[in-house]
């Protein structure tokens, strides 16, 4: 399920951008 955390890194990047 390794792309369901991918999905939630995602997120927190772009809030961090």
């Amino acid at each position: 399920m390794d792309f369901l955390f991918f999905f939630l890194f995602s997120l927190i990047g772009t809030s961090e951008s």
